[in-house]
């Protein structure tokens, strides 16, 4: 009996073993690792673009993100993270236009009652399908759904960079997106 369990003992060892090396590319987890999980070159292609089209931003608005934004890794759920931190810090709560430009260049805290004032106040509408992916966005944990997600998003993300972020802080910069421009331009003074 006890050359039986021994045998029995090595079978599942060896079983175990087997199993565990067929599971290479996934962590204790058994969610995949990022390194060892591969992407099609056209999703390698389109983390690229992303990464060099947020590259720019890095100074106003994604220094946490630096290191990332020079080496471009293949790592879905990092870019993820760095679009999302874009987003919030562009169209979220306390982002540049809900809060930095009317605060900063129109005085908005004091001066409610100018007409760019309240056309910015009625604009808080408009942020609401980008608070929305920011919700979305939190919730992807693995390489595969942040893949799909990207795959899926991409071209509205970089309609949003062209629509609504600018180079950097500067008035002159914030006037010169599209959407300052289609947005609010008209209530300025003239």
């Amino acid at each position: 009996m006890g050359r039986y369990k021994a045998c029995f003992v090595v079978a599942t060892v060896a079983l175990c073993l087997g199993l565990v090396g067929c599971k290479k590319d996934h962590g204790p987890t058994g969610q995949a690792v990022g390194s060892m999980v591969k992407s099609s070159p056209e999703f390698v292609q389109l983390q690229r673009d992303l990464w060099g089209a947020m590259a720019e931003y890095k100074e106003p608005y994604l220094k946490d993100f630096s290191e990332q934004l020079e080496s471009m890794p293949d790592d879905p759920i990092t870019l993820l993270k760095a679009i999302d931190e874009l987003m919030y810090e562009i169209t979220g709560p306390s982002g540049l236009w809900r809060s930095h430009v009317p605060r900063h260049y129109f005085g908005c805290a004091e001066n409610h009652d100018l007409p760019i004032c309240q056309q910015i106040e009625s604009l808080e509408m408009s942020f609401l399908p980008w608070e929305t992916l920011h919700v979305q966005v939190s919730t992807i944990k693995t390489h595969d759904a942040a893949e799909d997600f990207l795959t899926q998003f991409e071209p509205k993300f970089q309609q949003y960079m062209d629509y609504y972020v600018p180079r950097d802080k500067s008035l002159s910069s914030v006037q010169a997106t599209p959407f300052f421009k289609q947005r609010l331009s008209i209530f300025l003074p003239e």
